[in-house]
């Protein structure tokens, strides 16, 4: 689900339909999971959360690029 809204907002420049409140709300949970991660010295949780990070992030910042 997440590539498939990363190549619309970034490459198709739409963002019909992508929440704002829904994908800020995973990054900020994957942000907490990263920090669970790294003070409980997990490197699985490290690492996926770190690409989900990236991914979450992508679309966030694809919306308020492409929000206006």
């Amino acid at each position: 689900m997440t590539l498939p809204q990363i190549q619309k907002i970034w490459y198709e420049t739409n963002i019909d339909g992508v929440s704002i409140i829904s994908w800020s709300t995973y990054f900020i949970t994957s942000c907490v999971w990263l920090l669970y991660g790294i003070f409980h010295k997990n490197i699985p949780i490290i690492f996926t959360n770190f690409l989900w990070i990236l991914a979450n992030g992508m679309i966030v910042m694809g919306i308020l690029v492409h929000g206006s």
